[in-house]
C-alpha cells in the first residue's frame, strides 16, 4: 500500500517542479482587469504610426493580433543575416496565408506619418515615449534621424557628441509632434503650438495610444480594450537598441530635459494623461511608473 501512495505522491511532487519551473520561465505579467467596466470590442482595422525608438516591439503584439501564428514568433533576423525585419518575418510566416490583410489598412513597417489623406486617424495605433529617452536611444541607434537628408546626418554624426548636442539638431526635436501631423520624424519644420495642438487632438482619436516606459500597462490595456490573446512574447524588448560605438554609449536621460524637447513632451503628457484614463476605463489597476522605463 505504501508502494502505491508513494508512486502518485512522487508524479504530484513532479508535477509542482514543472509547475514552478514553467512560472519561473514565463516572466509576463498578469493582465488584472475588473470585467464590469468597459467590455472589450474587435478591432477589426488599424495601421500602426511608428515613432523611431518607441517600441518596435508592438509589431509582436499587432502580428499576433491579426495572423495565426506560433504562440513565441516575434519580427527578427536570425544572427548574421540583415536586412528589413519586418518583410523578412513576413516572409517567414507567409503573411497572405496566415493574416487577415484586410485588418492592417495601410503599409505595415517603416516609420510612415499620419496623412490626412489617409486612412482615419480613429484606426490609428501607437506607442508613445518619453522624449528624453526617445531622443537618447535614437542617439545610441547610429543617430537615428528618419527623414533627414543624407548630407545633412553626416554632418550631424560629425557635430553631435551627446545626446544633447543631438536634440538641439535642427530636425531632430519634436519628431512625435511632426509625425502625428503629417510629416517625417527628422523633418526639418518648426514646432509651432499650433502643430502641437494637432498632434495633441489627433492622438486623443486614435484607437490605441500605449505608453512606451509602461510597456506591460500598454500591453495589458490593449487587449483590454480589443481582446486577442495576451501571450508571454509581447512583455519582451524584442527589439533592443545597440549602440553604433561603445564611447558615445548613453543609458539615461539625465542629459536630456522636458525644455530640451518641450513640443514632445507636452504631446508625452497628454498621451500619459489619456492612458490613465483609458486604464480606469477598462477597469485595469493603475500603477503611476515613478521611475523611467528600460525599454528601447
Amino acid at each position: 500500500t505504501t508502494a502505491m501512495m508513494a508512486n502518485p505522491l512522487r508524479s504530484f511532487i513532479l508535477l509542482m517542479v514543472a509547475c514552478v519551473a514553467s512560472l519561473a520561465m514565463d516572466s509576463s505579467p498578469l493582465c488584472l482587469i475588473n470585467h464590469n467596466a468597459t467590455p472589450s470590442s474587435r478591432l477589426n482595422q488599424f495601421y500602426w504610426i511608428h515613432f523611431p525608438k518607441a517600441g518596435s516591439s508592438f509589431a509582436t503584439t499587432l502580428y499576433h493580433y491579426a495572423c495565426d501564428l506560433p504562440d513565441g514568433a516575434y519580427p527578427h533576423l536570425p544572427p548574421g543575416r540583415k536586412g528589413a525585419v519586418i518583410p523578412y518575418f513576413e516572409h517567414q510566416y507567409s503573411f497572405g496565408k496566415h493574416c487577415n490583410k484586410s485588418q492592417w489598412v495601410r503599409v505595415r513597417y517603416g516609420h510612415r506619418p499620419h496623412l490626412t489623406s489617409g486612412p482615419d486617424i480613429s484606426k490609428a495605433v501607437m506607442m508613445i515615449r518619453d522624449p528624453r529617452r526617445r531622443v537618447t536611444s535614437a542617439y545610441n541607434y547610429f543617430m537615428h534621424a528618419d527623414g533627414m537628408g543624407k548630407l545633412q546626418h553626416q554632418l550631424l554624426q560629425k557635430t553631435a557628441k551627446s545626446p544633447l548636442d543631438f536634440v538641439n539638431f535642427p530636425g531632430i526635436a519634436g519628431c512625435q509632434v511632426k509625425m502625428m501631423t503629417g510629416k517625417r520624424c527628422a523633418g526639418d519644420v518648426p514646432i509651432v503650438k499650433a502643430n502641437i495642438d494637432l498632434a495633441i487632438a489627433n492622438m486623443k482619436k486614435a484607437a490605441f495610444v500605449g505608453i512606451t516606459d509602461e510597456w506591460d500597462s500598454s500591453i495589458c490595456l490593449f487587449h483590454a480594450m480589443y481582446g486577442g490573446r495576451q501571450l508571454p512574447i509581447e512583455f519582451r524588448n524584442v527589439r533592443p537598441t545597440t549602440a553604433f560605438d561603445g564611447s558615445h554609449v548613453h543609458n539615461t536621460s539625465d542629459s536630456i530635459t522636458a525644455e530640451d524637447d518641450p513640443g514632445d513632451w507636452r504631446l508625452y503628457q497628454a498621451a500619459l494623461a489619456l492612458f490613465r484614463q483609458r486604464q480606469r476605463q477598462y477597469g485595469m489597476p493603475v500603477h503611476v511608473n515613478h521611475s523611467l522605463a528600460q525599454q528601447n
